[in-house]
């Protein structure tokens, strides 16, 4: 029997669009040659997102099963952040030595990191 293709495993509905969001590398799921350390923090570029996980572009390479720690805006001040748990699910070259594209799958399920994700949507779409 073959595995389902990525749109049919996803549970939520995915929204296209292009923002940074800051991310940190909790701990590495393997090593990779030019894999930042765990604390690195960078910018990443959103393509996607949804309740489940997001699609974004990464400078560097992150191994499957990294843990990352993602801020997005809290959903009631825009001056405050809510710090998201993920899991990196995928992780392909895009441009080679450039960037990457990684699929992020979310960790953490308490109601602040859900308002959070779910104002991100709604505003950024």
């Amino acid at each position: 029997m073959t595995e389902p293709s990525g749109a049919d495993r996803r549970q939520h509905a995915r929204v296209r669009l292009l923002i940074g969001l800051a991310y940190r590398i909790l701990e590495l799921g393997a090593l990779v040659p030019a894999a930042p350390a765990p604390g690195t923090e960078d910018e990443s570029r959103v393509q996607d997102a949804s309740l489940g996980g997001l699609g974004m572009v990464v400078p560097k390479p992150l191994p499957r099963d990294s843990i990352l720690e993602i801020d997005f805006p809290h959903a009631k001040d825009s001056f405050q952040s809510v710090p998201v748990r993920a899991k990196v699910v995928r992780c392909q070259e895009r441009s080679p030595g450039e960037s990457y594209e990684v699929g992020v799958q979310f960790q953490t399920f308490t109601s602040e990191a859900s308002d959070a994700i779910l104002a991100f949507l709604k505003n950024s779409s």
